[in-house]
């Protein structure tokens, strides 16, 4: 059993949360999917930490998140939610670059609309761990359980190790799955982050709001325009207005 459901029992056990870090470190991609690979992993994490569900949320060439694997469809529908919104725990975690956490979605007045939305679908309390390749936020590790106030110390340290097991599997991907469709995605993701995130420092000095506020700005001026993010990003780098009005 990997996870209690009794007070005070410890949810994730250490030996198994080291099997599971073993067994990524110990995959050869250059002879398996990488899909197939996270699809698999994210069984385990759900069986590791006793949860409902697992997701993995990738950027794409766009660096816009984009659901790569669900064990469920709850799961899935979690991602698709944030996706089509373009705001939640799990995209907040990679805009921060921080471990996100809700003891109870429905009630928690940072996603309302993301709340609403999964009203009733058995989504309660999720962390969401950024994955990282190159050393920068690329997508994120979700975990959610149906009852709210199911995270303890155990699960916050079983995420980030498991997100960052993940971080590592990406990086061997890079290196020996060239002409993968999803390593491909992933590389030009890295390759257009840079610009965007440069606009992201330029909208936070200049209107004086956090990160996750101009991200969301510039990615909703993306879509007004029909453009692509990077695009965007790299118009305004280029003006720099002073005021950045309209943003």
């Amino acid at each position: 059993m990997s996870r209690g459901r009794y007070l005070g029992a410890v949810h994730v056990d250490p030996d198994a949360l080291q099997s599971i870090v073993d067994a990524l470190g110990a995959v050869e991609l250059a002879e398996h999917d990488l899909s197939q690979v996270v699809d698999d992993a994210s069984a385990g994490v759900t069986t590791l930490m006793g949860a409902t569900g697992t997701g993995v949320m990738l950027a794409d060439d766009d660096a816009v998140l984009r659901y790569v694997s669900a064990t469920d469809p709850v799961a899935a529908r979690l991602e698709e939610i944030q996706e089509q919104t373009g705001v939640g725990p799990c995209i907040d975690c990679v805009v921060a670059n921080e471990l996100v956490i809700t003891q109870d979605l429905t009630a928690d007045d940072r996603w309302p609309l993301v709340g609403r939305a999964l009203a009733g679908a058995g989504v309660r309390s999720l962390i969401g761990a950024p994955v990282l390749l190159g050393g920068a936020p690329i997508g994120s590790l979700n975990v959610y359980d149906a009852e709210p106030g199911r995270w303890d110390d155990s699960d916050l340290h079983a995420a980030g190790v498991l997100a960052a097991s993940f971080s590592a599997l990406l990086e061997q991907a890079v290196r020996v799955r060239s002409g993968d469709r999803l390593v491909d995605q992933l590389q030009r993701a890295l390759d257009h982050r840079v610009v965007i995130e440069r606009a992201v420092g330029y909208l936070m000095a200049t209107l004086g709001v956090d990160t996750i506020e101009a991200f969301n700005r510039l990615r909703t001026r993306a879509r007004n325009e029909r453009a692509p993010v990077a695009d965007v990003a790299t118009r305004l780098l280029a003006e720099r207005p002073d005021t950045a009005n309209g943003w």
